[in-house]
């Protein structure tokens, strides 16, 4: 960045691969308005190797949410092999679906991380709204803006 600025990178973010981290710096800069100030993709890739981005095979222990939802992935990654292996399933769409699973799994384990915000417009992203139960008051929290519920 010009000037020696800096950008601080969560450890968070440091369990991503060089090119997720890539994508979320570039993501990041696009929401801030700031797409135009993005370094070189070769530089910025540099310098977020420098910084060791680590990868760790299990993040059950980080986060059993995720932990769970990831155990999920692999499930539908087996269901769409069987699936296609008992001839239920094209070869191209069992491709589709892989291709599919790989962008939820990844998404999953990396921009939902960075986006969940303990008040967030985007019921998804909204930790007060997804933590509380509007069937029990006691487990419920009133959340600052509404959201409509689709059952």
């Amino acid at each position: 960045m010009d000037g020696g600025s800096t950008m601080t990178m969560p450890n968070l973010v440091r369990l991503q691969t060089i090119d997720e981290v890539y994508r979320m710096y570039l993501m990041h800069l696009q929401e801030e308005g700031q797409a135009d100030n993005a370094l070189k993709e070769t530089q910025a890739k540099y310098i977020i190797n420098l910084v060791a981005p680590t990868r760790r095979k299990n993040l059950t222990c980080v986060d059993e949410k995720i932990g769970d939802g990831l155990k999920a992935f692999d499930e539908l990654f087996e269901m769409v092999h069987e699936l296609t292996k008992a001839g239920l399933v094209t070869k191209y769409i069992s491709t589709s679906l892989i291709k599919n699973l790989q962008s939820g799994r990844a998404y999953l384990r990396g921009d939902y991380k960075v986006h969940i915000k303990l008040h967030s417009p985007c019921a998804e992203h909204c930790a007060t709204f997804a933590l509380s139960d509007p069937n029990r008051p006691e487990f419920a929290t009133k959340c600052s803006l509404s959201y409509s519920i689709i059952s």
